[in-house]
């Protein structure tokens, strides 16, 4: 299983070098979805989606994050 951040607004990744990318395969996998949440809260990033993907197709998930009422949020 592989849990990637993903901007609504540009559809890039977060990425392993704290930046973004156009790529899912240079962007950062997080434990879960929770650790990827928590990231999103640290780092103040709005309408984002968290997404996993499974082996099993079927089991795969997208948690949209519409949260720019937060305290100094941004988009990406």
């Amino acid at each position: 299983m592989s849990v990637l951040l993903r901007s609504m607004k540009t559809e890039k990744y977060v990425s392993n070098a704290n930046g973004w990318t156009a790529s899912p395969e240079e962007a950062r996998s997080f434990t879960g979805a929770t650790e990827a949440f928590h990231y999103c809260c640290d780092h103040h990033l709005a309408c984002m989606k968290i997404l996993g993907d499974f082996e099993d197709s079927q089991k795969n998930f997208s948690i949209s994050l519409n949260a720019e009422r937060w305290t100094g949020a941004t988009a990406d």
